[in-house]
C-alpha cells in the first residue's frame, strides 16, 4: 500500500499543514469544491474535492514540505 497521510480539517476553508508522504487525503472540506494548493518549492496548483469533501494530494516521493490549501471563491 505504501505511505499515506490523512488530515481532517473539519469545516476549515483555509489550512496549512506539513506533509512527508507521497499521498495525502484531506477530509472535511466542502463537497465538489475547487481549492488552490500551495506547496513549498512547487508551483501553485488546483484541485477539487469529491462528493464527500475529500481532497487527494499526490506528491513526489520523498516530499517534506508545508502545504496550504485555500478554497476558491
Amino acid at each position: 500500500v505504501g505511505d499515506v497521510s490523512i488530515r481532517n480539517v473539519a469545516s476549515m476553508e483555509t489550512d496549512k499543514f506539513h506533509v512527508n508522504t507521497p499521498e495525502t487525503y484531506v477530509l472535511g472540506l466542502s463537497p465538489k469544491a475547487h481549492y488552490d494548493m500551495e506547496i513549498d518549492d512547487e508551483e501553485l496548483s488546483d484541485g477539487g474535492t469529491d462528493n464527500g469533501g475529500t481532497l487527494v494530494l499526490k506528491l513526489p516521493e520523498g516530499i517534506d514540505a508545508d502545504v496550504r490549501i485555500r478554497k476558491r471563491p
